[in-house]
Order: structure tokens, then sequence, then C-alpha cells
């Protein structure tokens, strides 16, 4: 799966939500073990769904604002 897919009436109450606390909508998406951040406005209405591709949301991951572009791996036997 490379892609993030909702329905539109789950991504509607979910506009709602932000909306009503004057936020803009963020989806977090974790892709095996990479994490994404991204506003919904990037995701496209495709057939039915609205969906957005993982090349398209690593483009508009927020994390790298945010916290800075960081990745660690703990390995087997660490602790």
């Amino acid at each position: 799966l490379k892609h993030l897919s909702f329905k539109p009436e789950y991504l509607q109450r979910l506009q709602n939500y932000a909306d009503l606390m004057g936020m803009p909508l963020l989806i977090a998406w974790k892709f095996h073990s990479l994490w994404i951040l991204f506003e919904a406005r990037h995701m496209k209405k495709a057939d039915k769904n609205f969906n957005i591709k993982f090349d398209t949301a690593i483009r508009e991951n927020l994390l790298g604002s945010l916290v800075g572009d960081v990745a660690y791996k703990i390995g087997a036997g660490a602790g």
C-alpha cells in the first residue's frame, strides 16, 4: 500500500472537527517505520475516496519543520 485513503464521509467529519476547533486538519501516517505529518488538503479525490500517495505525503511532510529530519532504529540486543 503506497497510498493512504479516506472515505469522503470520514474525512468530512474530521474536517468539521478541525473547523470547530479553528485548527488545520493534520494527518499523521505511519508508513512502515516512517512517520509522516501533512495537511489533509493535500489529499485528492479519486473515484470515490480521498487519497494521497506516499511520494506526495513525504514532500508535504511537516515533521522536518517541526522536529527536524531524524531517523533511528534500535537494534536487537540493545538495552
